[in-house]
């Protein structure tokens, strides 16, 4: 279910792809599953760019400062391959 979620997710974002190169991940096993991922966007308001997707509140959004080491650990899972 949530594979399909940020599949949905990332359809409805399709009118700002250009403007928001990302990277999510499901995390778990069936039923118990988290979300997460990186979003790389323009500017510094994410809700301008992502609520072109109807149920972008369902997500939380946290700005990375990439001086803190738990903040880059995060980015380096998700685009530092």
């Amino acid at each position: 279910m949530s594979s399909n979620q940020t599949g949905g997710f990332f359809n409805c974002l399709e009118a700002s792809h250009k403007y928001l190169p990302r990277s999510m991940g499901v995390l778990g096993v069936a039923n118990d599953s988290i979300i997460a991922g990186v979003l790389i966007l323009q500017g510094q308001d994410v809700k301008s760019v992502v609520k072109v997707a109807p149920k972008y509140r369902s997500y939380d959004y946290k700005k990375l400062d990439l001086e803190n080491s738990e903040d880059k650990a995060f980015w380096l899972v998700y685009v530092g391959y």
